[in-house]
Protein backbone atom coordinates (compact mmCIF):
# COMPACT_ATOMS: atom_id res chain seq x y z
CA UNK A 1 0.00 0.00 0.00
CA UNK A 2 1.38 3.42 -0.93
CA UNK A 3 1.56 6.39 1.43
CA UNK A 4 -0.93 9.24 1.22
CA UNK A 5 0.64 12.35 -0.36
CA UNK A 6 -1.41 14.91 1.64
CA UNK A 7 0.75 17.29 3.66
CA UNK A 8 -0.67 16.03 6.95
CA UNK A 9 1.29 12.81 6.33
CA UNK A 10 4.62 14.59 5.65
CA UNK A 11 7.69 13.52 7.60
CA UNK A 12 11.09 15.11 8.02
CA UNK A 13 13.09 14.50 4.85
CA UNK A 14 10.11 14.33 2.45
CA UNK A 15 10.24 16.47 -0.71
CA UNK A 16 7.10 18.64 -0.78
CA UNK A 17 5.57 21.19 -3.11
CA UNK A 18 3.79 24.26 -1.73
CA UNK A 19 0.16 24.82 -2.77
CA UNK A 20 -1.78 28.08 -2.84
CA UNK A 21 -5.02 28.41 -0.81
CA UNK A 22 -7.00 27.19 -3.86
CA UNK A 23 -4.98 23.96 -3.85
CA UNK A 24 -3.02 24.72 -7.03
CA UNK A 25 0.73 23.98 -7.19
CA UNK A 26 3.01 27.02 -6.91
CA UNK A 27 6.15 25.34 -8.27
CA UNK A 28 7.98 25.95 -4.97
CA UNK A 29 9.54 22.75 -3.62
CA UNK A 30 11.72 21.92 -0.64
CA UNK A 31 12.55 19.33 1.99
CA UNK A 32 10.67 19.16 5.28
CA UNK A 33 13.28 20.06 7.91
CA UNK A 34 11.07 20.45 10.99
CA UNK A 35 7.50 19.74 12.11
CA UNK A 36 5.86 22.15 14.57
CA UNK A 37 2.68 21.17 16.42
CA UNK A 38 0.71 24.04 17.95
CA UNK A 39 -1.68 23.21 20.73
CA UNK A 40 -4.91 25.16 21.36
CA UNK A 41 -4.22 28.51 23.03
CA UNK A 42 -6.25 28.48 26.26
CA UNK A 43 -9.88 29.38 26.88
CA UNK A 44 -10.50 31.55 23.80
CA UNK A 45 -9.27 28.83 21.42
CA UNK A 46 -12.22 26.51 21.99
CA UNK A 47 -12.07 24.46 18.80
CA UNK A 48 -9.50 22.17 20.44
CA UNK A 49 -7.75 21.34 17.18
CA UNK A 50 -3.98 21.00 17.20
CA UNK A 51 -2.43 22.75 14.21
CA UNK A 52 0.55 21.25 12.40
CA UNK A 53 3.08 23.39 10.54
CA UNK A 54 6.07 22.38 8.42
CA UNK A 55 9.40 24.14 8.08
CA UNK A 56 10.47 23.64 4.46
CA UNK A 57 13.95 24.40 3.09
CA UNK A 58 13.98 27.37 0.73
CA UNK A 59 10.72 28.78 2.15
CA UNK A 60 10.71 31.51 4.80
CA UNK A 61 8.51 30.81 7.81
CA UNK A 62 6.25 27.89 8.63
CA UNK A 63 3.63 26.42 6.29
CA UNK A 64 0.37 24.80 7.40
CA UNK A 65 0.53 21.12 6.48
CA UNK A 66 -2.61 21.36 4.34
CA UNK A 67 -0.80 23.75 1.97
CA UNK A 68 1.74 21.17 0.77
CA UNK A 69 1.66 17.97 -1.23
CA UNK A 70 4.34 15.30 -0.92
CA UNK A 71 6.26 14.77 -4.18
CA UNK A 72 8.84 12.24 -2.95
CA UNK A 73 8.87 10.22 0.24
CA UNK A 74 11.93 9.87 2.46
Amino acid sequence: MSRNNHGSHARIGDLVEVLNPQGQPTGITGLVSQIVNRKPLGDFDDHGIHMRFLVVTGVQGRIKDSYVVIRSFR
